[in-house]
């Protein structure tokens, strides 16, 4: 923790406690600033904390700052834990770049010339900048208007590692040119599994998919049923309300950023590398009819937004979602029948019915 020094400067110092002799052990408290927003502490502090009723009391009456001055969705403790354990630089930054010719996504590559580097990606990637796509990846897709008020966001998610690896956030880029980015992403993953938030301009967005007959995509479905029942419609809808899909989603992603905190991990967990997305985890507040991002958000500075909506979180929050139906590419595999089997059969004329409807699709 933060503690005066009197040094000429009047500076604070970090002191760590296995450097301090015992018997002072009790003069401090040694949480690593995880309880008061990394801020300094002092005597005076430590007694408000003791006196206060809880912790958006301390940030609006001792701390003055807007940051948890409300409910927080996502406990600040745990943010602060993925920002020391998991945040850092990307190992790659450019963009995915494509063709189309004669309605067809190719010559897709990732590019690290261009003049706006807006995609990054944690891991590795081989000689010609490709994943390893014996792995099994989701797209999940935030989509805003392209005017410069919102970020469209494409999270990539590597189902086997479980992990985010890869993140574009762009303000200004057109719906249908967002939808063209996301399959070309997708085909450069080997087929990754595609979902997306259908409310607003997601039709727009529905619309591209269906020309180019990207067909490994998520279908709405009631995530609390017992047999997840699929509708009609493709892509994510958003359902405000305390038992709407927007809480029940939010309700799983803060379960697998938990969970990717423990030495031993039980149950399905996301790791967040991104230093923007985990910021936008304090953003989220509980209101009286529902969960949203603070008013009080200035520019998104990474992408020139006019406002940070939290449109990160819902993309990654995507991810977790869909790892209900996307699985590591190893069972995907085990699970594959075999040749000449009646599942084998019945897989290839179901293959063969997406096809024709493909077809479909591109003449009309």
């Amino acid at each position: 923790m933060y503690v005066p020094a009197k040094f000429k400067d009047n500076v604070f110092v970090k002191i760590k406690k296995d450097n301090l002799p015992k018997k002072y052990h009790s003069l401090f408290k040694f949480d690593g600033g995880q309880t008061n927003w990394e801020r300094m502490r002092s005597i005076w502090f430590d007694e408000e904390e003791r006196r206060s009723q809880s912790k958006a009391d301390i940030a609006q009456n001792i701390l003055r700052q807007p940051q948890a001055s409300a409910d927080q969705f996502f406990d600040d403790v745990i943010i602060h834990k993925i920002r020391a354990k998991y945040v850092t630089e990307p190992d790659y930054k450019g963009n995915i770049k494509f063709d189309i010719i004669k309605d067809k996504i190719t010559n897709i590559e990732f590019s690290r010339t261009v003049p706006e580097k807006l995609f990054y990606w944690w891991g590795k990637l081989d000689a010609n900048f490709k994943p390893n796509i014996s792995h099994n990846f989701i797209v999940a897709c935030d989509i805003s208007r392209g005017t410069g008020a919102s970020n469209s966001v494409l999270a990539v998610c590597d189902v086997n590692t479980q992990e985010i690896v890869g993140l574009y956030a762009n303000s200004y880029i057109d719906v249908s040119d967002f939808a063209e980015l996301a399959i070309a992403t997708c085909r450069w993953l080997g087929n990754a599994y595609l979902i997306w938030e259908a409310n607003g301009p997601g039709d727009t967005f529905d619309k591209r998919i269906t020309k180019y007959g990207y067909g490994r995509c998520y279908i709405n479905r009631n995530e609390r049923s017992i047999t997840h029942n699929r509708t009609s419609y493709r892509g994510w809808r958003s359902t405000p309300g305390p038992n709407g899909s927007k809480m029940d989603m939010l309700s799983q992603l803060d379960a697998a950023l938990s969970e990717s905190l423990k030495d031993e991990r039980l149950y399905r967990y996301l790791i967040l590398h991104d230093e923007a997305a985990v910021n936008e985890l304090s953003d989220y507040m509980f209101t009286p009819s529902r969960v949203d991002v603070k008013a009080s958000n200035s520019i998104d500075e990474t992408t020139g937004a006019a406002y940070a909506h939290g449109d990160r979180v819902i993309a990654i929050g995507l991810c977790v979602l869909a790892m209900n139906m996307a699985h590591p590419a190893e069972l995907l595999t085990k699970r594959k029948p075999p040749k000449d089997s009646f599942a084998h059969r019945y897989q290839n004329w179901q293959e063969e019915k997406e096809r024709e409807k493909s077809y479909i699709r591109n003449k009309w």
